[in-house]
Formats: C-alpha cells, structure tokens, sequence
C-alpha cells in the first residue's frame, strides 16, 4: 500500500507525499522520518517506492505522529454506554471510558468500554458463581458468535481481576456478577472471518482494550 501511495502522488518530493497524502504529518515530522530513512526529503516519490519503501516503512512506524482525527470514526459515548447498561442491568456500579484514537496498519480506531457491577444478583446480570458478561460491539453493530476467539475477550482475560476483588481462573474472563460493554470503532474493523464475529488478535487494539 505504501509504495502504490507514493507512485499514485502527484507530490514532487517525498517530502511532500509524506505532508499531503498522509495524515497529521507536518514539515518538521516528514523531514524527520525521511532521516530515519535515509533518504533526501527532495528525492521522487516514484523513486523511492521502488527502492526505499521498507526503510520509509520501518522509519515511519518509529515516528511519533499526532493522533489520527477522529472526523471519521462514530463512537457511542460514555453517557450513553452508561444510560444503556443501567437500563438493561440494574447494577450497584457502573462506568464507562471513551478512548482517544489510535492506529493499526495505518487504520485508526477508538474503543470504548463499559462496565457495570452489582453486589446483589439481578436477572441478567450474572451471578457470583459465573464468568462476567461480555457484551462486544464493532461500529455499534453487536457481534454474537465466536467470543472465545475475539480480541476484546483475549484483552479481558489478560486483565489481573483479582487485583479488583473478583476470582480469574488461568487465562480466562473472571467470575463475578459484572457486565462488561467493549465497542471498537474504525474505518476498517479487522475481522478475524468472513461471517464477522471476531475481532484480530492486533497488540494495538487488545493494548488499547485492556
């Protein structure tokens, strides 16, 4: 994808490419990556897709950048992750967190999660005895099937529960009478299949889960 980026530029300099095709990329930070490259900031695009485009690679991901702008991504909202699980299960306890956006391969994306816990066992809020609800989202559209192979869980179960009060057994989701909301919002959520169910095991999106 980076070396079709810069042989469809119409920049003249991969200086430039790097300032307009790309994004929060300014002069100081495009000079800087074309130096961790190697390569002169006046140098052809073209040329450089052909020659130089796993150094420009490896350059641009040991870059800080700004945050990706978050124009394009729809988040649910904290207030609203709270209203709804309060609706749905009555709980002594309950909180949200909108995440400031972040990228993978290029792609940004948000998560957001909610968590309501209640001492007393109400109906359909799980038990003391039970693992925690998961309750999974992709771009507001619930994701049903296939929980054991999806990120959010794999990042839930890394958590040390029983920091917070509640048994875990070995590599799995904790026990206690919690739900638990995570909702991921991108351009391009990556599935694990065709059927999308699953989240991708990416280290960015089960880091920011977690």
């Amino acid at each position: 994808m980076l070396m079709q980026l810069l042989k469809d530029t119409r920049a003249r300099s991969l200086k430039s490419a790097l300032m307009e095709d790309f994004s929060r990329v300014s002069s100081r930070v495009a000079v800087e990556i074309c130096e961790r490259a190697g390569l002169d900031p006046k140098s052809r695009p073209a040329l450089s897709a052909h020659r130089e485009s796993e150094a420009l690679f490896k350059a641009i991901g040991e870059t800080k950048l700004m945050r990706p702008p978050t124009d394009c991504l729809s988040p649910i909202g904290e207030e609203q992750i709270v209203a709804g699980l309060l609706k749905e299960h009555p709980a002594d306890f309950c909180t949200a967190v909108t995440r400031s956006p972040e990228v993978y391969r290029g792609n940004p994306f948000q998560i957001e999660v909610g968590l309501a816990y209640t001492r007393l066992k109400e109906e359909g809020s799980g038990s003391a005895d039970e693992p925690v609800r998961v309750l999974r989202f992709a771009n507001k559209v619930p994701l049903l099937y296939m929980g054991g192979a999806c990120a959010m869980n794999k990042a839930i179960s890394g958590v040390n529960w029983k920091s917070y009060g509640l048994s875990q057994p070995r590599g799995s989701l904790p026990i206690g009478p919690m739900v638990i909301l995570v909702h991921i919002a991108s351009v391009w959520v990556p599935f694990t299949s065709e059927s999308k169910e699953a989240i991708a095991h990416y280290p960015e999106i089960i880091r920011e889960v977690t």
